[in-house]
Order: C-alpha cells, then structure tokens, then sequence
C-alpha cells in the first residue's frame, strides 16, 4: 500500500522567504525540484503591509487582499509566473520594497494535489459551477473580484448554508444564499448571495482537497492547555492555517515551517489582518502533524471548535515506505 500520492510535496506547495530590492528582482524557490506556481501569496513580515493575491488565471497584476473587502486591484506592480518561481517587474513595489522582509506561499494548480482556481460570472440566481478538482471539495474560499465584498469560506467542518470570512474575525454564520447546497465531484452549489454569485459580477474560487501524504483539512476541539491538541495530518506540515468556528471571535493564524524553522513555531502572521509577524500561538511540526503549545482561545480554547488547513513538507511515510523525521 501506498503511504501517499506525492512523494515530493515541494512540486505542489513550497513557501518562500526574501527581503525586498524596490527593483525588479526574481524570486527563485529553494526546493530540489521546481515548482512553477499557479497562485501566490504574498505577506510583509517585518510591519504592516497588505496581503497579495495572484493567480495564473486572473493575470499577473490582478490583486486581491485577504484581509479587506476591496475589489480585484489592477496595479502597476506585476510579476512573472517562472519556471522555479516569480519575478518581480517594474511598479510601486508594495510586496518587494527596499529593506523589508516577506513571505510567499506558492501553490501549483493541480487535481493530483487537489487544488483547483475556478472563475464564474454571477447569474443572481442558483446556480451549479463546474470545477476541475475531479473530488468534492473541502474548503472553497470565494471572493467577488468586479466589487466590495467578503470573502466567503465554506469548509465541511461548518457545512452548506453557512460561511467563514477569511477577511475578518467572525466566526461561522448562518448563509443561506451562499452555499445553499453541498459541492460535489463536479460542481460548486451557489445561491443567489451577491458575495458568491451576483448578475454580472465576476468571481474567484480557491478549492481544496485532502490528499493522503501532502494535504489535510478539517478540525479538532480545543482544551485550554499548554499541552495541546495533535492533529494528525499524515505529514510534516510546510504550512498551516487555523481558524476558530465556534462561539468566539479570533483572527486566521498562519503558521509555517520557514517561520522561525525549528520548533516551537511560534511566527504568526493572520489572513485577516495586515500586522507584523508577532510572536505566539507556539506550536510543534511533527514528523505526521502538529501539536498546539498555546493555550489561548486563537488557537486552543477549551471547547472551541477550530477548523485547520495544512501541506505537506514531507510525508510521515514515503511511497517505499521510508518514514521521515521530526524537525
């Protein structure tokens, strides 16, 4: 039997960091095998700055921001998509100014690692959009590009009719109208919600899948405690993002490997607001998951219900059957 799918998750998902040059600079990934990346993610880590979104299907200077509600941004600042990562050409520089620090997560589209971008203009009535993940997805991050809106997360943890909100600190809400039925193998349910599907307007989707060795989602209940939940993921996580669903409200943590590189890691920058890296919600990467070491209601309030999404750096066991090891 297999152990995983993806033996080298650096061909799917790898993060990057760099400091800035306020010039054209390319950006080279610093895995053994290249990935050419289909959306980016891009945060400032030394002080306030916006986060970036770009994707091979939107184009190379379309922007979205997961902390604000704002439109697409057509900017003067664009990138090259390449063949081991990006380049930065000409404009303002926002995401690559002279002195700063950054991170840059870099996922490649793909069903064999169950991501998948999906564009649609809205009808404003219900609607079935087809989807290339060839599987039901797990999370589906939806953003309205043509004007303000939120961004509309639907997870399995929350279910249909309801919603998380990458761009703020909510937790989940009843919304009928957005995901009014459950996805499926082929398509997204939307409703007539202007925030997923409005006459006219234009959208984006974010789709993923769980995949045996590189990719898991789902959730656990906190417990308060320093001694942590351990969320098995059958991987040592390159990245992971939680979210309390439940009952109380706390930004979107965004943890990774590179962020200090040794456990306890404890750089947390949050999708849902454009502050610094600051240092808590400290938390190990284990050679098959992730075990919190923070007992504040972020991330592990008792009873609270957290929703996670983690990839892969390597697998617990390797399609020959050769485990990994702790960092």
């Amino acid at each position: 039997m297999a152990y995983t799918t993806i033996d080298d998750p650096e061909l799917y998902f790898q993060s990057k960091l760099y400091s800035g040059t306020g010039s054209d600079q390319s950006i080279t990934l610093d895995g053994e095998n290249n990935l050419q990346p289909d959306l980016i993610w891009v945060k400032r880590r030394d002080g306030t700055g916006g986060h970036g979104l770009v994707d091979s299907l939107r184009g190379a200077n379309k922007w979205l921001a997961s902390e604000g509600t704002g439109g697409e941004d057509t900017s003067t600042e664009n990138i090259t998509f390449g063949s081991n990562g990006f380049t930065w050409n000409g404009g303002n520089y926002d995401r690559n100014s002279s002195g700063e620090t950054y991170v840059a997560w870099c996922w490649k589209e793909s069903a064999t690692a169950g991501f998948d971008i999906n564009l649609h203009s809205g009808t404003g009535s219900s609607a079935d959009v087809s989807h290339n993940l060839s599987a039901v997805p797990e999370i589906i991050i939806t953003k309205r590009r043509s004007n303000t809106q939120q961004w509309f997360v639907y997870t399995t943890t929350t279910g249909s009719q309801k919603a998380l909100f990458l761009d703020s600190t909510s937790a989940e809400s009843n919304q009928p109208t957005a995901y009014d039925a459950l996805p499926t193998s082929s398509v997204i349910n939307y409703g007539n919600d202007v925030a997923v599907n409005g006459n006219g307007d234009t959208y984006v989707a974010y789709l993923w899948r769980s995949i045996q060795g590189f990719s898991k989602f789902g959730s656990y209940k906190g417990n308060s405690s320093t001694n942590g939940v351990f969320c098995y993921c059958g991987f040592r996580p390159a990245l992971v993002i939680l979210k309390v669903s439940s009952g109380t409200t706390d930004h979107w943590m965004m943890l990774d490997a590179k962020r200090p590189g040794y456990n306890a890691t404890n750089k947390r920058l949050s999708a849902s607001a454009d502050s610094a890296e600051s240092d808590d919600i400290a938390t190990d990467f284990l050679s098959n998951g992730f075990k919190l070491r923070f007992s504040g209601g972020a991330a592990n309030g008792s009873g609270n219900t957290y929703i996670f999404m983690a990839w892969a750096e390597s697998p617990f066991v390797n399609s020959n059957g050769v485990p990994n090891n702790a960092r």
